[in-house]
């Protein structure tokens, strides 16, 4: 059986795969608790009911200054506003009982 040999003559071997870490969350590693992370804190509950004015304002300092420094914040936040639907699709008609229809539209949604 032949082998391939590299240009020095030497036997080319497969490297081993390196082992994976066995972790729950392998695709976000960052959302993991271990040693060197604690878990993260989290509420749920209204925003009212944990957010006081003045992290409200230094919360809104951070955003703005993420999303005029940084373009993957910007990108995100321009995707969400730009596919994002405002008041909803609204059917109308074009026939001659136009406004009947758009009213009763109305009144049943």
């Amino acid at each position: 059986m032949s082998q391939i040999v590299d240009h020095n003559g030497r036997p080319i071997v497969a490297a081993p795969q390196p082992r994976k870490r066995a972790t729950i969350n392998g695709h976000y590693r960052g959302t993991e608790s271990n040693r060197f992370r604690t878990s993260l804190p989290y509420i749920a509950a209204d925003i009212n009911q944990t957010l006081n004015r003045g992290t409200r304002r230094r919360l809104m300092a951070f955003s703005r200054w993420l999303y005029a420094n940084h373009g993957m914040v910007r990108g995100a936040v321009n995707d969400v506003a730009r596919y994002a639907l405002g008041t909803g699709l609204t059917p109308q008609s074009q026939s001659a009982e136009a406004k009947a229809y758009e009213d009763y539209f109305a009144e049943w949604s």
